[in-house]
């Protein structure tokens, strides 16, 4: 219990200079105290992975590569970047295009320039080391997204 009150407390040093001496202050903050309750819900929700890091699906890799096709299937258009490949890029409405061997792992943001929301699908062929992104347009908040990421080991996740 005595640790508990330690890390729920705030010190502050100040240093202060007078002449060719040095005076410090101690001045011990407490920082609001935490319920058992609160700390046994926060310690449960950092167990459990959030949605956004399961995967949604995976592609089985060629050599450590992937080959990404993204299809934009809303009216306007969709920048995206893959980060560390490309600088941004602009994907026209009602378009795709296909990023070819790409090294995993792999990330690649997205948004619309409008601000609008982006349902993003991925879909896996059947042809290996192939992953097929849909961008397709939502007024869903909680189906928005704007980070994918490719995994060494194939997962598709949302970050």
């Amino acid at each position: 219990m005595a640790d508990r009150n330690i890390q729920q407390q705030l010190t502050t040093f100040a240093l202060t200079g007078l002449a060719s001496s040095l005076t410090f202050l101690y001045l011990p903050t407490t920082v609001g105290a935490q319920s058992d309750t609160e700390t046994t819900e926060e310690t449960e929700a950092s167990e459990s992975l959030p949605p956004e890091s399961l995967p949604v699906a995976n592609v089985s890799l060629t050599n450590g590569l992937v080959t990404i096709e993204l299809r934009n299937q809303i009216a306007g258009k969709v920048y995206y970047e893959v980060l560390g490949e490309t600088g941004q890029r602009t994907l026209d409405g009602s378009s795709q295009v296909t990023l070819p061997a790409l090294q995993a792992p792999v990330s690649i943001n997205f948004y619309r320039p409008n601000g609008r929301f982006i349902l993003v699908e991925p879909e896996v062929p059947a042809t290996p080391g192939v992953a097929i992104i849909h961008f397709r347009p939502t007024d869903q908040q909680e189906s928005d997204r704007r980070v994918l990421t490719i995994q060494e080991n194939g997962a598709i996740v949302f970050n």
